[in-house]
């Protein structure tokens, strides 16, 4: 008797296995994006990994059956994927369908997406030069961009990296105009760009960033 049960549950264990290949882990964007050359629609953005990755988004124009998705919101899923004998001409050549949903959470990033006025740098308030701006900077989740001015000059570019805790930047533009001051526009800079990390007040009104464990320059949500 024991002999014809265990072949079985062997059996049974190889199937259940072979029938997870098609199922996946995705990850999906708090916000959509519009889809390319579908008019007004818009598109869910997905990873298809197990740790996500700040930047590395991609669109989907099919639906995830059984997924009611919600802006705002970080989602981790589990989807099995199959592959359409006769799929339409415009369509996906996959059906996805939601097997579970892993996690379900407030995007940390979003609180980030404002314009900043920098207050103080390295501990000391601004001290703007007649002729020169308040420096500020604006970030752009969707975009994956960071712009602003340093007071004198504007400039633009975007991240490499952005976690709820981590920074780091790409090369970035900046515009090249002659100003009466110059030592806070280029003691500014030199914060942005050398910036490791970041961390928001309680009330995220204040945010401040920081290499290493030294603050480098104070900003407040102004927008």
């Amino acid at each position: 008797m024991l002999k014809k049960i265990i072949p079985a549950v062997l059996l049974l264990t190889l199937f259940s296995c072979g029938g997870d290949k098609d199922v996946h882990t995705y990850w999906v964007n708090s916000y959509t994006v519009p889809c390319e050359g579908v008019g007004l629609a818009q598109c869910l953005q997905f990873q298809k990994v197990e740790d996500m990755l700040h930047g590395e988004w991609m669109n989907m124009s099919s639906r995830i059956v059984g997924f009611n998705y919600e802006p705002g919101y970080l989602y981790k899923l589990k989807v099995k994927e199959t592959a359409l004998e006769n799929p339409a001409a415009d369509g996906s050549s996959i059906l996805y369908e939601l097997i579970s949903i892993e996690s379900k959470e407030d995007d940390p990033l979003m609180s980030l997406n404002s314009i900043w006025e920098a207050e103080k740098i390295n501990g000391e308030a601004f001290e703007v030069a007649r002729g020169n701006e308040i420096p500020r900077i604006e970030v752009n989740i969707r975009a994956n961009q960071l712009m602003g001015t340093d007071g004198c000059n504007f400039f633009h570019g975007s991240f490499k990296s952005l976690t709820d805790q981590n920074i780091s930047l790409n090369p970035m533009a900046q515009t090249q105009k002659a100003c009466p001051e110059l030592s806070y526009p280029d003691a500014f800079m030199q914060a942005v760009i050398n910036m490791d990390s970041y961390e928001l007040s309680t009330n995220e009104q204040v945010l401040h960033i920081i290499k290493g464990d030294k603050v480098l320059a104070e900003f407040k949500r102004v927008q």
